[in-house]
């Protein structure tokens, strides 16, 4: 199981909207808060089973299943809008759930009697969940409104990661790895605010996919019971 925690940024900018109809129409041009949060965790349950085994290599073949689970929120507040009114604010707030089957290879190499790397690859496939909510106030029309939307995506996705690990005695080791994700047909918060509704008096809620890059890296201490 893995969780690489939460992250948010936040900015005052000046600019403008743009939306539709009419055509070309666009907002005020005014300062406005804007504010990005994300939060990425997963899991996976694997079977090995070793293929080849050498006097310093050993590698193996591996299926399993995954979780990978990508929440965000993108939100603008304290903006005035062409609508007159005091204050207005828009936020997107989506989730991402990836449940699929993977397959693997992995590779151990013995550098020294101490020191051994590991590489692995894996890919997977499987069906992507976004749950995708839009709300405003005062933005295309006065007052609250909502939006919502949900769909099912299949998918595709791999990682890669290296491992080194050190050993101080029998049951201690150091470790340090680089782990590369990526999954396609993710939606970002925000793509999912549609300004091109605007008759309707509501920014609605879209489905406008791209994909996730994550890069990670850890060191740690390994106990072997």
């Amino acid at each position: 199981a893995f969780w690489l925690g939460e992250w948010d940024d936040s900015s005052r900018q000046t600019g403008a909207f743009g939306f539709s109809p009419p055509a070309g129409g666009v907002s005020s041009i005014a300062p406005a808060t804007l504010t990005s949060e994300a939060e990425l965790w997963g899991g996976d349950l694997m079977w090995w089973n070793q293929m080849g085994c050498g006097t310093c290599s050993r590698w193996a073949l591996g299926i399993g299943a995954r979780l990978i689970r990508f929440d965000e929120v993108a939100r603008v507040d304290d903006w005035q809008p062409n609508t007159g009114a005091a204050t207005a604010r828009v936020e997107a707030d989506v989730e991402n759930q990836f449940v699929g089957i993977q397959a693997g290879v992995l590779y151990e190499r013995d550098i020294s009697s101490r020191l051994m790397v590991e590489l692995t690859a894996r890919g997977f496939i499987g069906k992507t969940r976004m749950e995708i909510d839009v709300s405003d106030v005062n933005v295309l029309s006065a007052g609250p409104h909502s939006a919502r939307l949900g769909e099912t995506e299949d998918t595709f996705g791999f990682d890669l990661g290296v491992q080194g690990r050190y050993q101080l005695g029998r049951n201690v080791a150091v470790t340090a790895s680089y782990g590369l994700l990526f999954l396609a047909d993710v939606q970002r918060a925000p793509d999912a605010m549609d300004f091109a509704q605007a008759g309707t008096g509501v920014v609605q809620a879209r489905k406008d996919t791209d994909s996730l890059l994550a890069h990670s890296f850890f060191i740690g201490i390994q106990l072997d019971l």
